[in-house]
């Protein structure tokens, strides 16, 4: 928010929520089409946040191909708004759209590169990077526990890789409740699994115990 609920940089005062299709954001947000208001008297959809203003613009966001914010301004002149600021806050709602894409697409990237796609814990690389780096870093001991899961291939033998799959997200599930706080839970590779964190052996006996 830009104007007097925004006077202290990113302090929003009294926000409030809008559902998706309440209001004339809300309605934009719902049919991803530009709604240029001259005057917000004559539409019911109108909500008055800190104080009444007489028209309003409402751009929505796309992110593949979905509205994912919108863009809106209000002023206190009736049909202030033109076919020029309609384009305007178009280009900008579109290169809001690419930024924001660019950012997920980023963070899907760091995630492919750091997690293990079954399990959602770290994999064997990003297990490697966070050990040298407490190796590198740390003035104490580095605790890590290695968990070996016996007789798993007899759950996919005898129930196929689907229950083995299952079994692996549950167990890899109660690793990361039970993690000490601080610490990295990995799956190394198969039905291993490593825990590290900052601690000595005594600690590392008590969190695998």
């Amino acid at each position: 928010a830009f104007g007097p609920k925004n006077p202290q940089a990113r302090e929003i005062l009294n926000p409030i929520r809008l559902i998706i299709g309440q209001g004339i954001v809300g309605s934009v947000a719902a049919s991803g089409l530009v709604e240029m208001i001259a005057d917000t008297r004559k539409d019911s959809r109108y909500v008055c946040d800190d104080q009444p203003r007489l028209s309003e613009l409402a751009v929505p966001i796309f992110v593949n191909k979905k509205v994912v914010g919108v863009i809106d301004s209000e002023h206190t002149q009736l049909n202030f708004f033109t076919p020029w600021h309609r384009d305007l806050f178009v280009a900008l709602a579109s290169m809001a759209g690419s930024r924001i894409a660019a950012a997920q697409f980023e963070q899907e990237r760091y995630r492919l590169a750091t997690q293990d796609p079954l399990t959602g814990l770290a994999n064997r690389g990003e297990l490697m990077r966070d050990l040298q780096e407490r190796l590198d870093a740390t003035t104490s001991t580095v605790a890590v526990i290695f968990i070996d899961l016996d007789y798993f291939r007899v759950i996919n033998d005898s129930m196929g890789d689907y229950a083995g799959d299952e079994l692996l997200r549950a167990i890899s599930e109660r690793i990361r409740m039970h993690a000490c706080p601080g610490s990295l839970s990995s799956r190394f590779g198969g039905d291993k699994f490593v825990v590290v964190f900052d601690g000595d052996f005594v600690q590392a006996k008590a969190q695998a115990e």
